[in-house]
């Protein structure tokens, strides 16, 4: 059937979910995009992983800190055999931190009329959008770990691959210089010392498109995020 929209406008249309009331009839609960609708249905299916991403969103938010934004590097090169061999990025980083202005990172965007940095409230009360938001940027942004395309790896690219991994930075007090590439792409502005690190998150062999993987996912990161508050909140008492 012609519908006579672009598959850009089909896109954009809602679905209206419905439930049906005391009385018997159906009244509408809520107004969902097409685009979420695969996170919701995905956290119906995973309550537990629910509750984590809202438990650590609600402590970003009692730290007053920001969603921690990522970089996407190569813990090793991973041969056809099987071995692996340090590229020395992880403990450079964990040494001398982030350089200002050389470090790509992205963050965990707001998407509605307009894009923006979700806070840690906006994930809280909406923690599907937050399933989104890293799946987005992964498919971005998730390649660069496995390349091994960078001049101090160029003598191994016909051997291996990289074992790509993330990581989580505190950027709270840290200026964000917005990026050339897709709008949740940014360079961080200042140096940004090794204790803003908040963990690590392996990327090897997953893939966000599917369920399980971004599950997986979604729960390093959260309890990267949740360990860190908690040392936090150790360290301030």
């Amino acid at each position: 059937m012609q519908t006579g929209l672009s598959s850009e406008s089909l896109a954009k249309l809602t679905a209206i979910e419905v439930s049906e009331g005391n009385e018997g009839n159906f009244i509408a609960q809520e107004k969902i995009s097409l685009k979420d609708k695969p996170y919701i249905d995905m956290l119906r299916d995973n309550p537990e992983l629910e509750i984590q991403i809202m438990g650590a969103m609600d402590k970003l938010v009692d730290a007053s800190m920001d969603v921690p934004v990522f970089h996407i590097t190569s813990r090793a090169i991973r041969f056809k055999s099987g071995a692996e061999q340090t590229t020395g990025y992880i403990e450079n980083i964990a040494e001398k931190g982030f350089r200002a202005r050389d470090t790509n990172v992205a963050a965990l965007m707001e998407r509605g009329s307009d894009a923006r940095i979700g806070t840690p409230m906006y994930f809280r009360d909406a923690p599907y959008k937050f399933l989104r938001a890293i799946a987005t940027s992964l498919m971005h942004y998730g390649h660069h770990g496995s390349r091994t395309n960078k001049e101090s790896l160029t003598e191994q690219r016909d051997r291996g691959e990289g074992v790509p991994v993330m990581l989580l930075i505190d950027a709270t007090e840290t200026p964000l210089i917005r990026g050339t590439d897709y709008d949740d792409h940014f360079q961080l502005g200042e140096p940004v010392d090794p204790s803003h690190i908040v963990g690590m998150v392996e990327l090897s062999g997953l893939k966000v498109s599917k369920s399980a993987d971004l599950a997986k996912v979604a729960q390093g990161y959260t309890s990267a995020v949740s360990a860190r508050m908690e040392q936090h909140t150790a360290q301030a008492a």
